[in-house]
């Protein structure tokens, strides 16, 4: 009985430190939220959701809609387009848009922000597909 008793007090000191030097960690809510401030660039991968601090604004990239610029080292007639996909969020207002590297609108009008596609990489470096993992959005956000 005295073994057991023993055991039994170890057992809940154990979880006891155990559930302390859980509750002392950092939270993290959201692993792929990243802050920048107004008119600072960032970059964002598909997937990846940028807050823009003080504003309440989060801005996730969705995907690379279309992408048919012309690879490097190629003859073309034109410098081609990419088109990515955003969805912009503030409180209870959302909205999905699509921005261009080369076409309109490469800038669009969300509440009292503007948000500007600055450049889309990697450029195609010939015409086979980049995966959507592979992309990573440079944008700006200014009021």
């Amino acid at each position: 009985m005295g073994f057991s008793i023993i055991f039994l007090r170890a057992l809940i000191s154990f979880t006891a430190v155990a559930l302390l030097l859980v509750g002392c960690q950092k939270s993290s809510v959201n692993p792929q939220l990243k802050a920048y401030q107004l008119g600072e660039k960032f970059e964002l991968m598909v997937g990846e959701t940028a807050l823009v601090d003080g504003e309440n604004l989060k801005i996730k990239f969705l995907s690379v809609l279309a992408d048919s610029r012309c690879p490097m080292n190629a003859y073309c007639i034109w410098v081609g387009n990419a088109t990515v996909g955003l969805e912009l969020q503030k409180v209870l207002s959302k909205e999905k848009i699509a921005l261009n590297t080369y076409l309109e609108p490469r800038q669009v009008q969300f509440l009292q922000y503007e948000i500007e596609l600055i450049e889309l990489a990697p450029y195609p470096p010939d015409t086979s597909p980049t995966p959507q993992e592979n992309y990573r959005a440079t944008l700006v956000v200014r009021k």
